[in-house]
């Protein structure tokens, strides 16, 4: 099975082939950021010298930890350019992409979802040139590619970036690959935290066809959900919210199981619900640990 490091080495590597970035033999014995040891990297025996600021020690970093650092004009573009001076531009990296998230599908290939200002800044760049920038958010990207049968394969592995953040270090520490809708790994500079985004998936086609599109994306709906999952089950509360819903113990069982995940459910709906609406995307039932 392809593991996140392997995946997005795979499939950045024309960023690396198209950047002026010198290797070196580490005197250490792993990766400052992932820890794995220089055998087990994709590049064996080979690093990036790395530091925080001037005063700071040198860290020696993988190959795959490194490549969010790298600026690359040819795979984005000009980031902006130094004040005053046109003629030192400061290319765009996947390090420092605000707001923006990403999927890299099992065949290797890197589509980046990112906000209106970045994807029309970025249009020049071979990534946008091969469809690959899209105007979704991260869960929008999700589902588009299991539209487009990009994420077929999940048995040899997918990565969902939610968010590149400003924090490469601490997004590389712990990078993910999922292999079922039901325990997707969400990266960002937060760390790796799974969501089962089959259940979330199910339980807003459900609403739709109950007819609760209009208020399944609101706090108030799933507070009793929520208030339980926090620990503070308020039987009176539950009753009622039982009596809004045409098929409760339909809706109960398609929520996810971990209560980590059912306190997102008004911020997974309100993203959730229009995408299946207009792409019509349909959930496959649950036969077995891979979906």
């Amino acid at each position: 099975m392809n593991t996140g490091y392997a995946l997005l080495h795979r499939a950045t590597q024309a960023l690396r082939r198209h950047a002026d970035v010198t290797l070196v033999t580490p005197p250490t014995t792993a990766c400052a950021c992932c820890a794995r040891p220089w055998h087990d990297v994709e590049d064996p025996g080979q690093a990036a010298e790395y530091k925080y600021g001037v005063n700071c020690a040198v860290e020696y970093v993988c190959t795959t930890c490194y490549t969010p650092r790298i600026g690359s004009e040819a795979m984005l573009g000009i980031e902006r350019y130094s004040v005053g001076n046109r003629d030192n531009p400061v290319y765009a990296k996947l390090g420092m992409l605000p707001g923006s998230a990403g999927v890299i599908t099992p065949s290797g290939d890197l589509h980046l979802a990112l906000p209106q200002a970045l994807y029309d800044k970025f249009q020049s760049g071979l990534w946008a040139q091969r469809g690959r920038l899209h105007r979704l958010s991260g869960l929008g990207l999700l589902t588009h590619l299991l539209h487009q049968g990009e994420l077929n394969q999940r048995a040899q592995g997918f990565v969902y970036i939610e968010q590149w953040g400003r924090k490469a270090d601490a997004l590389m520490q712990r990078f993910m690959a999922s292999t079922s809708l039901q325990e997707v790994w969400c990266n960002s500079e937060n760390g790796a935290t799974p969501l089962d985004l089959h259940a979330m998936m199910d339980t807003a086609r459900l609403v739709i066809a109950m007819d609760l599109a209009h208020k399944a994306d609101k706090p108030a709906f799933w507070r009793p959900i929520t208030d339980a999952a926090r620990g503070q089950r308020r039987d009176s509360a539950f009753e009622s919210w039982l009596t809004q819903v045409p098929d409760p113990e339909a809706l109960l069982t398609a929520l996810p199981v971990n209560p980590h995940d059912r306190l997102r459910l008004t911020t997974m709906m309100r993203e959730l619900i229009p995408l299946l609406q207009a792409s019509r995307v349909d959930v496959p039932p649950v036969q077995g640990a891979l979906l």
